[in-house]
């Protein structure tokens, strides 16, 4: 998560320190990357380390923040897009630092993700992290339940063998890795069943027009004689 973050940093500060168009359009890509880490780490990591009472609040709170961050993102560039100098565009992306620099810091804090550690066999860092997340003693019953559970996910992931990207097309269904319950034969779906809900989720998020208005409505407002209120 640090690394992603670091990217974006880097990204920021290259786009802010521009002098033409290609460094600009380099530093983007550069952010760019990191964000789409982010964007993929920061859920998972939250979905593996949040205790179960928080787990979907956080990560309903992660879509949140995103539309709070375009609205304030947003009441910046009305707040500068009268500048005459180019501090009309490098203040709202040198703004984007800052909350950079607050994502680094509470990441430094964070304890690795149990999961991952228990799958690397690191069962005392584990532990230790568990107890911290959901703040309880190591030797407190919820820990142990959390624990148990863990190591069953990961031996049914190991049952499995090892999976190629090809795996998320597969055929088969992911209760084909264990015994099957009669509720499992009614609603069990082939794995790529389950890739390609994912997929169109991401696809429809930008089929449905919102990035067009994000990055042309000023153009397409200016075009029908918009004025601003």
């Amino acid at each position: 998560m640090d690394t992603a973050d670091l990217q974006f940093e880097i990204g920021v500060i290259v786009q802010v320190s521009s002098f033409s168009l290609g460094q600009l359009a380099a530093g983007r890509c550069i952010a760019g990357l990191g964000v789409g880490a982010m964007s993929a780490i920061v859920p998972l990591y939250v979905g593996e380390a949040a205790p179960k009472k928080l787990r979907g609040s956080l990560l309903v709170l992660y879509q949140v923040q995103i539309a709070t961050g375009l609205f304030l993102a947003y009441a910046v560039n009305l707040g500068t897009h009268k500048y005459s100098s180019d501090a009309s565009w490098r203040v709202p992306i040198g703004l984007q630092l800052a909350w950079g620099i607050f994502l680094f810091s509470g990441a430094l804090i964070l304890p690795e993700s149990p999961r991952l550690l228990l799958g690397k066999g690191k069962e005392k860092e584990a532990v230790v992290a568990i107890a911290k997340l959901n703040e309880a003693e190591i030797d407190d019953p919820i820990v142990s339940e959390v624990v148990a559970e863990l190591e069953d996910a990961i031996k049914q992931e190991n049952d499995g063998g090892k999976a190629g990207w090809l795996e998320c097309f597969s055929l088969r269904a992911m209760s084909m890795l264990r015994p099957k319950t009669l509720h499992e034969l009614h609603t069990d779906h082939p794995v790529w069943k389950r890739t390609m809900n994912g997929m169109m989720i991401q696809f429809l998020q930008q089929m449905n027009g919102q990035n067009f208005y994000y990055y042309y409505g000023k153009p397409v407002e200016s075009a029908f004689n918009f004025s601003d209120p």
